[in-house]
């Protein structure tokens, strides 16, 4: 009886999750992507937000990115990761820095939370 042949796959790609949670899926081990693809969001720390507040996303994908599939049925990594949540820019307070450095020059950079002086208080206004 002849051998029987493996159907030879197609080169494919397909954009997925780089990140759940602030965890690369890149090596990681099965049952704890299991468990952090099963979690509920909330009950989980954004690694990126300050004191580590909750996840906001349901799912908890931090980035894309391209994998590609060979002939042989091997699956790679062909593009390095996007991010697609906006806490992510709070790592190092990253996107605060590129901002700062961008408008003023390299110099040292504060970050302050909103300026709560446009808010009016009148005792007089109609409601």
């Amino acid at each position: 009886m002849p051998a029987r042949q493996q159907p030879t796959l197609r080169p494919s790609k397909r954009y997925g999750a780089a990140e759940l949670f602030g965890h690369s899926l890149v090596g990681i081990d099965p049952k704890e992507l299991q468990r952090l693809s099963s979690a509920d969001n909330r009950a989980i720390p954004c690694p990126f937000k300050p004191d580590h507040a909750s996840c906001h996303k349901k799912g908890g994908v931090c980035s894309l990115t391209l994998y590609e599939r060979g002939t042989d049925g091997t699956v790679s990594i062909s593009q390095p990761p996007v991010t697609t949540c906006p806490s992510r820019f709070f790592e190092g307070n990253a996107v605060f820095k590129w901002v700062h450095q961008t408008l003023q020059g390299p110099s040292e950079v504060s970050i302050v939370n909103e300026a709560t002086f446009l808010i009016v208080s009148c005792v007089s206004c109609p409601n």
